[in-house]
Order: structure tokens, then sequence, then C-alpha cells
């Protein structure tokens, strides 16, 4: 049974930049891994991709959805649509190309043995889901920047209809995420899904509270191995800090404390000197923008 890492990117030279630097990660600690990336754009177009994948499949964007949708929107819209059917492997590991790893993710395939997918909560995002016309309470995203999942026929039917929400789903408050569409999704075919640790999909552009070494870091850095040291200064219970970018735990060093203390005071200056160049708000005014928009919903 094969197993394999996918990729899926489309429209910026940032993400092909960002999956080679995924791939060598995944390599360092998984020499045997097999790994593909779908794409907009054929392999000769993208040497380095051909270089560091064993796998290039090129998937061009349907014209249709590309002007009909904001760009980011058309980018979770490819995703959602091209994850399933193109993934080449029997039991498929996807990641977003702004992921860094610091372990072997070998070993997870085995859960997929008793569950359809695995996947960890997203400690930011508590959008809630709306089914005929309620608001299920409670029932608030997975991650989807990491999702373990198995060729099936529920796995199959629960794609296709993520697909089908990513496109048709129309609510007052729909941002276009996929995590939103990936819920509504679940209500129609409830496939078996095992809630992974954060450590196996660590947020770093929010906080987060971890137990355990992390395995896999999820968000944009100039210097991963940095974030890593960090990161995982302790296995104990900790909680890590955007913007600072440490951790705070119990029996922190006095190094750590004073380090800690400098970067938090510079980062509350530099919020206040930016605050202090932007230009005064300007008072509301009858006819402004903002009664231009409310005055458009209301009745003729």
């Amino acid at each position: 049974m094969s197993n394999g890492f996918l990729y899926v990117i489309w429209g910026d030279q940032r993400f092909v930049r960002e999956v080679c630097g995924s791939v060598t990660s995944l390599r360092r600690h998984s020499p045997g891994a097999h790994a593909t990336v779908v794409c907009d754009v054929p392999p000769a177009a993208l040497p380095q991709l051909s270089s560091c994948l064993d796998r290039v499949i090129t998937q061009p964007i349907d014209p249709r959805v590309a002007r009909e949708l904001l760009p980011h929107l058309a980018g979770f819209t490819y995703k959602v649509r091209n994850m399933y059917e193109h993934a080449p492997y029997e039991r498929t590991c996807f990641v977003d190309s702004d992921t860094y790893f610091l372990a072997d993710f070998q070993p997870l395939f085995d859960i997929l043995d008793y569950f359809d997918m695995a996947m960890t909560l997203p400690p930011g995002d508590i959008t809630p889901t709306r089914a005929n016309g309620k608001e299920l309470q409670g029932y608030t995203p997975y991650n989807t920047g990491m999702i373990l999942f198995k060729k099936g026929e529920r796995t199959e039917r629960f794609f296709d209809r993520w697909s089908f929400w990513q496109g048709a789903l129309d609510e007052p408050d729909y941002t276009g995420s996929d995590q939103e569409t990936f819920m509504r999704a679940l209500l129609d075919v409830p496939c078996r899904i095992c809630v992974l640790q954060s450590t196996w999909n660590t947020r770093t552009q929010v906080y987060e509270r971890l137990r355990g070494p992390v395995r896999l870091i999820h968000g944009r850095h100039a210097d991963f191995e940095a974030i890593a040291r960090n990161i995982n200064i302790t296995s104990d219970t900790r909680v890590w800090v955007p913007g600072v970018d440490l951790c705070l735990y119990d029996r922190m060093s006095m190094a750590h404390h004073w380090k800690y203390c400098v970067k938090a005071t510079w980062l509350l200056w530099r919020q206040w000197l930016r605050e202090l160049g932007r230009p005064p708000r300007k008072p509301w005014q009858p006819g402004s923008a903002s009664t231009r928009r409310q005055r458009s919903t209301l009745p003729s």
C-alpha cells in the first residue's frame, strides 16, 4: 500500500520556493518519503520543482473560477478540487507549502488503519457552521493545512461534497475559507476523523498551547531552524507566543525571561511607532462609504 506526501499550489513563485524547502525538511527526517506536487504550470517551466519532487502533476486552472473568484478564493478552490482526484497514493498526507518538518511522519500513516482521515484543530478559527438555517454551537473547523487521508468510497464521496460546497456555499458571513466548506461537507458525508495533537501541525501565527515535541511547523519564517529551537525548548506544557517567537513555560531560566521581556518590549514599541505614523482617522460624516453601503441594503 503506497504512502506519500502531496502539495497543491498555483499562481505564485513564492509557493514553489516554499514547497522545495518543505520537501527538503521532510526528507531530512524521512529519506524514503515520496512527494508529489499538483500545480498549474508544466514541469519544464519550474525546473526546481522537478528536481526536488518525485512527481509534478500539471492541472490548469479553470478560467471560469479564476475570473469569478477573488485570487485567494480561487486558490482555496484549486486546492479542494485537486487534492483527492490527483493524489497518486492510496494513503496521502496533504500539507500546505508553508510547512517545515521536524520529525518523521511515516508512522502517522498507521492511523489510517482505523480512520478515514486525521487532522488537527485550528487554534484561532472558531467560525461556526450553519445547517438548515441554524448555527451549530461547538461545531468549529479542523485545520485543512495538513490532512492525512486514504482512498476509499467514503472519502471520495466526502471530497466530492467538499468541492461542491466550495463553489456553492452562499451564506451571509461566508469568507470563502475551505475550512468552513470542509465542515459543511462533513455533515453530508460523516467520515471518521482522528483528531491529532496540535504538535503534528503547529500554527505559529497564533497562540498555541503545546505539550510534547512539535513535529511540523506551519507558518512563514525566514529561519525555521531558529523557530524549531525556540518552540521545542522544552517538551513540557508551554504556550507559543507569536510576534516574539518564543514559548512561555514553568521554571524558565532568567536568560529566557530576559530574552522574552526584551523581544516583547521591542514588539510593543514597534506597534506604538506604527500607530504614531498613521494618519488620524477622519470623523464620520453623512454620505460616507459606510452610509452608502447601508442604504444600498435597504429595500426600495
